[in-house]
């Protein structure tokens, strides 16, 4: 059974956090892969949803992961190839996290399904929410959603439900308001906020 957190920690609830950038999922750019490498993917059969909103050369951040097989990888990555007529996506990885690398030596074999989940970083959030960069999407003002937090640490990921407080077209941001959290997604975010506070203290040791 998932615990759910109603006022815990409410003195920090709403303290923001822009130093370390969350990885979340909407659950609105999932495509599939059986072309892909260590260096690069190509999907030929993206979602028109998915596509539409990306620009050649753009970076894009996601999670893969592999049916059947547990765990999964974050990256980044920068599109090469888009055409959203024949529903081309062609990205060459920046950055994959240390799970990832290991996950893709295991499953190197030749037609393995990739699935792949376009995602979008936060600007800065909360306990209370999160504000993301990028969002070119659909979602309106006060619509409730599902998704999923990644902070490339064993508590991932994180589940929550929530609405959207505001959609700034101007400024590609998207601002979402959590409902009751499930435990395992605060700890995810105490340990997050933990990380970026011992960062911080590091930096400032050093100068």
């Amino acid at each position: 059974m998932v615990g759910v957190l109603h006022g815990a920690a409410s003195e920090i609830r709403d303290k923001r956090y822009a130093g370390h950038a969350l990885i979340v999922d909407l659950q609105d750019g999932e495509c599939e892969t059986k072309t892909w490498s260590a260096a690069r993917f190509l999907v030929t059969a993206g979602p028109h949803s998915v596509l539409a909103n990306l620009d050649n050369d753009a970076v894009v951040t996601g999670v893969f992961s592999f049916g059947g097989e547990v765990g999964h990888g974050l990256f980044e990555a920068r599109i090469e190839e888009l055409d959203r007529e024949r529903g081309m996506l062609g990205g060459r990885f920046m950055w994959i996290n240390e799970d990832g690398r290991r996950l893709l030596t295991r499953m190197a074999r030749p037609g393995q399904p990739m699935k792949i989940a376009l995602a979008r970083t936060t600007a800065n959030w909360s306990f209370s929410g999160l504000l993301l960069a990028g969002y070119r999407g659909e979602l309106k003002d006060g619509a409730r959603l599902r998704g999923t937090i990644w902070s490339d640490s064993p508590k991932d990921p994180g589940l929550f439900a929530g609405h959207v407080v505001h959609v700034n077209r101007d400024k590609h941001t998207l601002a979402i308001q959590f409902g009751d959290l499930p435990a395992e997604t605060f700890s995810l975010l105490e340990g997050a906020m933990k990380k970026r506070d011992g960062a911080v203290r590091q930096a400032s040791a050093r100068t």
